[in-house]
C-alpha cells in the first residue's frame, strides 16, 4: 500500500503545473505572513525606546517581547505590587508636559502659537482652518496618517492637523506634539495597548480569581443592561456552561510571560486576519481532483479495472493520498508561519493564559485559554476543514470522472455551504477564533449534548469525520460498479 501511495504522489508531482502551484502558493504565504507580522501597529504613531532610540515595527515587537519577558512571574500580591511600582516609575518619567517646538514649527509654522490662540478665540474662517489643516498634512507624515472626516458649515475635509472644530463659534484645537511622545507611545502600547502586545488584562483577571466568578444574573453577552442589543446565554445551557467556564477560569495558569510571538502565531491560523487559508483550501481541491481523475485522463483506468484487486487497492491508495495532501500542506504552512514569527520575535511559553475578551470587569469574562489550547483547536479545525474539502473534491471527481467538473463543482459546493454561515461548514471552520469566543455568527461557542457541555469545535470534528468516511466509502463503491467480471 505504501508503494501505491508513493506512486499516486509521484504521478501528481510529475505534472509541472502542480509543482508550480504549490511553490507559488507557499511563496505567497511566506510573503503575506511576513508583511502582516511587520505591519500590525498603527501607522499614525511613531515609537521610541525608553532610551530615546527610534524604533521601527519589528523593533517595537522585540522591545515589547523583552519587556514582558523581563516582567514574567507568578501572579500574586507581590508580583502585582512590583509591576505597578515599575509601571509608575516609567509613567512619571514620560509625562507629556513639554511641547516639542521643532515639530510644532515644522507642522504649523513659526506662528503656531497664534494659531492656537485663534482656535481659542474662534477668529478664523472655515477656509483658513482648512488651509492650516492642509499645511499640516504636507509638512508632517504623522498628521497625514491620522486622518478622519471633519465637517463645518462651509467645508468638509479630512482631519490632519486640526483635532476638533466647533461649527457654531469656529473655535478649534490643533494636534500638539510633545517631547518624549514616541517613548510615551511605546509605554501606552505596553501598558494599555491591545491584547496582541500586552498582558495587562491577563494579569488583572488572574489576580484573586475567586472574587471574579460569573453567575447567571450578571452574565450578559454582547453588551450591558443599558444596551437593547444584548443577549443572554440560552437558558438550557446557562447554568452548566457558566459552571464549566468558572471551573476553567479557576484552573487557568497564573504565570505570565511575553505572548507577543505566540499571539502572532495564533493570528496566522485564522481567516479573520488572514485569507491565505482559503488559498490553501482551493489548492487542496485542485490537487485532489487530479488524484481521482488522472488515471481516467491518461486512459489507465481501464487497465486497473481489469484487475480483480486493482480497483480497491488503488482507490484506497488514492483516498490515503487525499488525506495526506491536506496534512502536508497544513504542516508546511505551520512551518512558514513559525518561521515568519521567529524572524521577528521568539515564541515563548505556550502554557500561559490568553484572554480573548473581557467586558464589565470583574464579573464577566468570555474565556481563558492557554496558547497551547488555542493552537491545538486552530490546527484541528484547519485540518478538518481541509479534509472536508478533500473529501468533497474526491467524491465529485470520482462521480463525474472529469477534473474540470470537479474543479468547478467542489469549490461551488464549499462556497454555497459557507454562505449559510453554519458553524460546521468547511469555510466557517477556517474562522478558527470564532470557536473560542462568542460572536454574531456562532453565538455561544459551546453546546449541550445530553448531559455534557461540549465545544462546537469538537462537534465539527466528529461531524466531518463521519461525512468524510461516508464520502470516501462512496468513492470506493462508485469505482467498484465499473468492474467487468
Amino acid at each position: 500500500m505504501g508503494k501505491l501511495v508513493y506512486f499516486e504522489i509521484k504521478k501528481l508531482m510529475k505534472i509541472k503545473f502542480n509543482c508550480l502551484l504549490i511553490l507559488l502558493t507557499f511563496i505567497l504565504c511566506l510573503g503575506i505572513l511576513f508583511i502582516k507580522n511587520t505591519n500590525r501597529l498603527s501607522s499614525s504613531r511613531q515609537y521610541a525606546s525608553f532610551e530615546g532610540e527610534t524604533l521601527n515595527n519589528k523593533e517595537v515587537y522585540r522591545y515589547a517581547d523583552t519587556f514582558f519577558h523581563e516582567h514574567r512571574g507568578i501572579v500574586n500580591d507581590e508580583y502585582i505590587n512590583d509591576l505597578k511600582e515599575a509601571e509608575n516609575l516609567i509613567i512619571q518619567e514620560y509625562q507629556l508636559d513639554e511641547i516639542d517646538e521643532e515639530k510644532m514649527i515644522m507642522t504649523y509654522g513659526k506662528n503656531y502659537q497664534e494659531i492656537i490662540q485663534a482656535g481659542i478665540d474662534g477668529s478664523m474662517s472655515d477656509h483658513e482652518i482648512f488651509a492650516i489643516n492642509e499645511k499640516a498634512k504636507e509638512n508632517n507624515e504623522i498628521c497625514k496618517s491620522e486622518s478622519c472626516i471633519l465637517t463645518s458649515n462651509e467645508v468638509a475635509y479630512e482631519k490632519y492637523g486640526i483635532e476638533e472644530v466647533n461649527e457654531e463659534d469656529h473655535t478649534f484645537t490643533i494636534r500638539y506634539f510633545y517631547e518624549k511622545e514616541e517613548s510615551r507611545n511605546l509605554l501606552n502600547l505596553l501598558l494599555y495597548g491591545s491584547q496582541s502586545y500586552t498582558n495587562e488584562y491577563t494579569v488583572e483577571l488572574l489576580h484573586h480569581k475567586e472574587e471574579k466568578l460569573a453567575d447567571t444574573k450578571n452574565y450578559i453577552v454582547g453588551g450591558n443592561a443599558s444596551n437593547t442589543n444584548y443577549w443572554r446565554v440560552s437558558e438550557d445551557i446557562e447554568e452548566e456552561y457558566i459552571e464549566w467556564q468558572n471551573q476553567k477560569y479557576l484552573n487557568a495558569p497564573e504565570r505570565t510571560d511575553s505572548g507577543v510571538g505566540a499571539t502572532m502565531f495564533v493570528q496566522a491560523l485564522t481567516t479573520q486576519n488572514n485569507p491565505l487559508l482559503v488559498v490553501l483550501l482551493l489548492c487542496i481541491v485542485i490537487l485532489v481532483c487530479q488524484v481521482f481523475t488522472i488515471d481516467h485522463d491518461y486512459e489507465m483506468e481501464s487497465m486497473l479495472l481489469c484487475s480483480k484487486k486493482g480497483y480497491s487497492s488503488v482507490m484506497i491508495a488514492k483516498i490515503i493520498t487525499a488525506c495526506l495532501i491536506p496534512l502536508a500542506l497544513l504542516l508546511i504552512y505551520l512551518f512558514l508561519a513559525w518561521i515568519t514569527v521567529s524572524m521577528i520575535v521568539p515564541i515563548r511559553n505556550l502554557d500561559i493564559a490568553y484572554v480573548e475578551w473581557i467586558e464589565n470587569r470583574p464579573f464577566i469574562f468570555e474565556g481563558i485559554y492557554t496558547y497551547k489550547e488555542i493552537l491545538f483547536t486552530e490546527m484541528s479545525l484547519i485540518f478538518m476543514s481541509f479534509l472536508a474539502a478533500s473529501g468533497i473534491a474526491a467524491f465529485v471527481s470520482t462521480l463525474f470522472k472529469n477534473k474540470f467538473i470537479g474543479l468547478m463543482l467542489a469549490p461551488s459546493i464549499i462556497v454555497v455551504m459557507t454562505l449559510y454561515k453554519n458553524v460546521f461548514t468547511p469555510g466557517m471552520m477556517l474562522t478558527t477564533m470564532n470557536y473560542l469566543s462568542w460572536n454574531d455568527v456562532m453565538g455561544i461557542n459551546m453546546m449541550k449534548v445530553g448531559t455534557m457541555i461540549v465545544s462546537k469545535a469538537f462537534c465539527a470534528y466528529v461531524i466531518w469525520c463521519l461525512i468524510d468516511a461516508v464520502l470516501f466509502i462512496l468513492c470506493l463503491l462508485n469505482q467498484r460498479r465499473h468492474i467487468v467480471r
